[in-house]
Formats: structure tokens, sequence, C-alpha cells
């Protein structure tokens, strides 16, 4: 739902430099003018772009963090369904994959993080595309 390219590319330059590889960062549409599956669509498309551009699949590490983090999973899966050769890794940072939000993990912590609780409720309504009335927030 928020974020540009410009906002995240400290992490990728890091990543870059430390491994002395490239990073290629794409853009994919946000929710909720585009809700799921868009981004994955958008994710999967530059992951076919990169094969197509001969980079060879054991070169691509795919990754991102909080959405970004569950968005690489989504991705990953899709990739595997399709039978497409896998990626050599993933870097994953504070993923985000629980869009349910029923997890242990924000039971536990909705008490520290309250607000964060209750805009991942509302992120992830958006991002399926069913937004949910103020009362089941």
């Amino acid at each position: 739902m928020v974020g540009t390219l410009e906002m995240r590319r400290k992490i990728p330059l890091l990543l870059s430099r430390a491994t002395k590889m490239r990073c290629f960062q794409p853009q994919h549409r946000l929710a909720p003018e585009h809700p799921f599956p868009a981004a994955i669509e958008d994710s999967l498309k530059a992951y076919k772009w990169l094969l197509s551009m001969g980079v060879k699949p054991n070169k691509i590490i795919i990754g991102g963090g909080s959405s970004g983090g569950g968005l690489s999973i989504a991705t990953l899966l899709r990739i595997k369904e399709l039978e497409l050769p896998m990626p050599a890794g993933a870097i994953l940072l504070s993923l985000w994959v629980d869009l349910t939000c029923k997890g242990q993990s924000i039971k536990e912590n909705a008490k520290y993080e309250p607000i964060l609780a209750n805009t991942l409720r509302v992120m992830a309504s958006f991002y399926s595309a069913r937004p949910k009335n103020k009362k089941n927030l």
C-alpha cells in the first residue's frame, strides 16, 4: 500500500556492495488500487524478464522486507507452481506472511504494538480486495 523504490534503495544498495553483486529492484503495483494478485504478477514478470535476459537462475536471489518479504515468498511459490527454474535463494527480512493476522505472534505482540496489529488487518483487507468496515477492525 505504501512505499516507492526511492524509499527502499538503501538495503539493496548495501547488499549489492557487500556481495559485489548487481541488484535489480523492480517496482510493483500497490493495493488498494491493485489488489491481489497484482504484486505477485509484477514480481513474476520481473523474474521472467531476468531469465529472458540470460541471467541464470542460480545467479538470482529474490528478497524483500516486511510485506516485500511476503511478496518474495508468494513469488517463489508461484515460480514453483509454474515449474520455472528456481532462483538460488531468498533474503527475507522481518517478513509479513500472515495476512489473516490470526497467528500467535500477532496475538502475543498486540499488547506492545496495538496500532501495528490493527494496521496490518486493514492493509491485508485492502490487499485482498475485501475492505472491512470499521467495526471489524
